[in-house]
Order: structure tokens, then sequence, then C-alpha cells
């Protein structure tokens, strides 16, 4: 309002959350070393390969990478990740990981230019605060995500916010669901 009143530019334009700090390979490395983690280092494409993957076949991720975000969500950069179709994963995820009530919920992530298939609404949830009803035909398809009233409090993932993040999602919606017993 007061660029308008004072016939200003605008200055700043917040696109993405992460403000928090950055942690280089080297220092991750000691991390793990240090408690005795053994990890395998994977090159973009086969580790974007590796992930989709896991998440298809009903694993959990545990996925962390760049700038942690600065607030209360996970956009992408500090994040549980897991398919939002399989009927147990909220069950999962709630009892196993988060140790949480079981009637909570997960946040679906959406790549911005399919947000509109998928939910009600078409403004952009980079930072996850808003809820949007999921459109009834998708509702059995996000299981995970689709809360009591049938909304998803979403992040809407775009390429130039987050690059990593928006391939990996885009690379696990683009494989069919499938799960061994």
């Amino acid at each position: 309002m007061g660029n308008s009143l004072l016939g200003e530019e605008r200055r700043y334009v917040m696109r993405d959350a992460y403000l928090g700090p950055e942690y280089s390979e080297a220092e991750i490395k000691a991390a793990l070393d240090k408690q005795g983690v053994s990890f395998v280092r994977r090159e973009r494409e086969a580790l974007l390969e590796d992930v989709a993957t896991d998440i298809v076949a009903g694993k959990v991720v545990g996925w962390f990478q760049g700038r942690m975000e600065w607030g209360p969500r996970a956009l992408g950069n500090r994040s549980i990740l897991s398919h939002p179709g399989l009927p147990d994963m909220k069950d999962v995820l709630n009892a196993r990981i988060k140790n949480r009530e079981p009637f909570r919920p997960f946040a679906p992530a959406i790549l911005a230019e399919r947000q509109a298939e998928v939910f009600e609404h078409t403004h952009p949830s980079p930072f996850m605060l808003h809820v949007y009803k999921i459109r009834p035909e998708w509702r059995p398809r996000l299981c995970a995500v689709n809360h009591v009233d049938d909304t998803g409090r979403l992040q809407s993932v775009a390429r130039d916010e987050n690059p990593l993040y928006y391939d990996l999602s885009r690379r696990s919606r683009a494989r069919p669901a499938s799960r061994s017993s």
C-alpha cells in the first residue's frame, strides 16, 4: 500500500525462506563420521533417481540440502518426504517418526503449475501458509495428506525457487506408485 501511495517501486519480494544456516559437504561428512553413520554420496541425477524410487516404493526419506528454512515449516531443504497416496503412510509417520497424534495430517508439496489441477484454489503457497480444499477426484490419491475436512496445507513448489526439490517432486510424481508387501 505504501509503495502505491508514495509512487515507489517495490523494493523486496521474498521468494523463499532459505535464510538459515548452510553446512559444507566437509562439515556434513564430519558429522556423519563422528556419529558412525554410513553414507554414499550421489551425483545429482543418481540422487534424484534413487530418492524418487524410494518414495514411490513407500519408503520415508530424510531430505537435507542447502540453507535451512527460516521459520516453522520444512519447505524442501530439511524435510521428511514420503508417498502421499499410500493409505497407511500418515499412521507410519505419526507413530514412528513424528511421535504425534494420529489425526494430524501431513502437508502436500505440489508442483506450482499443477496446483489448480489438484486444489480448488490457485493462489501460490510457497511457504506452506495456505490451507486449500483438495479436489474430490484427488482426495483418495492423496489420502496421507488429505485432512478430515478434505483440505491440505500445501506448499507450491516452483523450479526457480528450489530446483533440486522441484526436480525430485516432479520425478517422484512421474512414476506409478508400487509397494512390495
